[in-house]
């Protein structure tokens, strides 16, 4: 297992192709370890990326907010799609 910082976009979607590909990892086994860093080397650099509106006019719906990350890795519904399956509930 080779793990290294996510820096840009590109890191965050390989890490997120190898998340899908590691999610059903046996407990306790190198590969759930691996998925377990990742998931959280992910979830940082979303957050970083994607900061928080500067205000109360930035967080009204429809105001835009700067973000690296293209619509379909939404960091927000990225994190939400891995606790779901983490905790086992559906979508």
């Amino acid at each position: 297992m080779t793990l290294h910082a996510i820096l840009n976009v590109s890191d965050f979607q390989a890490a997120a192709h190898r998340i899908d590909f590691l999610w059903d990892a046996l407990p306790g086994s190198p590969e759930e370890e691996e998925l377990q860093l990742l998931v959280a080397l992910a979830e940082t650099w979303a957050h970083q990326a994607s900061p928080a509106p500067a205000g109360p006019v930035a967080a009204l719906p429809g105001a835009e907010r700067p973000s690296p990350v293209p619509e379909d890795l939404d960091p927000d519904l990225f994190l939400l799609e891995l606790g779901r399956r983490i905790l086992g509930h559906s979508a």
